[in-house]
């Protein structure tokens, strides 16, 4: 087994890796370059991913991308230096948090796409609520896809939904539906082969990456009153004890209300 340890390094094909994660700095910023520590089978993947996302992005090669963490001393892919954790993606134009999904769907699943063809497992925003402010890639099992893998299926879920346009329950469970609408997408892509099948897979995961980059740069930015309706969203799918809940969701409920606030939606809804 290689040394978790075997490379260190502060940039991966010319892409600065900084560390953005309180005290050093905030989440959702450039942070502070930093050095990571993983196989130098983890770094070569990784510098491949990052090769072909600068390849595929409209945007071209990231200048910065924060990560919360490669090695670390614990038992897992992690431990074995064979994980790493994207946090956030910086063009000179563009800016990718993960934590962003609700606001940024395509934008996210597009970027997702493109990091599963080099990695067998990612853990997204939908996974759980661990993994709302990170992508968690690993080489821990080949890349492919699995009906009975629930990351995979959520991921499949979601783009079928949000850039196929082929809307579907998204539950991490492959039934009728998915199965239907998956196969519908892949005869609408000229795409041959069951999903299960790798280079149908690759190809899938291709088309969706173009195809949710193409999107996303004709999306209008979201306003305030969709900001405050993504928040309302983000409270409702919270795991927070009972009393913790309701002192939020009445906190904004009255700032909703507020006749200040209703004032300013009024005009904005006018202007718009």
């Amino acid at each position: 087994m290689p040394n978790p340890r075997e490379v260190s390094y502060d940039t991966v094909a010319d892409v600065a890796l900084h560390y953005a994660r309180p005290p050093v700095a905030p989440y959702g910023s450039r942070g502070r370059q930093f050095t990571f520590f993983s196989t130098r089978t983890l770094r070569d993947t990784f510098a491949a991913a990052l090769d072909e996302l600068a390849d595929v992005c409209p945007h071209g090669r990231p200048e910065v991308l924060t990560s919360a963490g490669t090695f670390v001393s614990k038992p897992g892919q992690h431990g074995k230096g064979q994980a790493i954790d994207v946090d956030a993606i910086f063009w000179s134009d563009r800016t990718f948090v993960t934590d962003f999904y609700l606001t940024d769907t395509r934008f996210y699943l597009a970027v997702e796409s493109v990091f599963r063809r080099h990695f067998g497992l990612v853990l997204n925003y939908l996974y759980n609520n661990a993994h709302h402010d990170h992508l968690h890639m690993d080489l821990g099992v080949p890349v492919g896809f699995s009906t009975g893998s629930r990351s995979r299926v959520l991921y499949v879920q979601a783009s079928l939904t949000h850039v196929h346009d082929r809307p579907v329950l998204i539950d991490g469970i492959w039934g009728n539906q998915t199965a239907g609408a998956i196969d519908d997408v892949l005869s609408d892509l000229g795409l041959t082969g069951s999903i299960t099948n790798k280079n149908t897979w690759l190809a899938y995961l291709d088309r969706t990456a173009r195809l949710g980059f193409g999107q996303a740069e004709t999306e209008a930015d979201p306003t305030p009153a969709d900001l405050l309706d993504q928040l309302f969203q983000v409270i409702d799918g919270l795991d927070l004890a009972t009393e913790h809940d309701h002192k939020i969701q009445g906190a904004l409920d009255l700032f909703v209300a507020h006749p200040d606030t209703m004032t300013w939606l009024d005009t904005f809804r006018e202007g718009s």
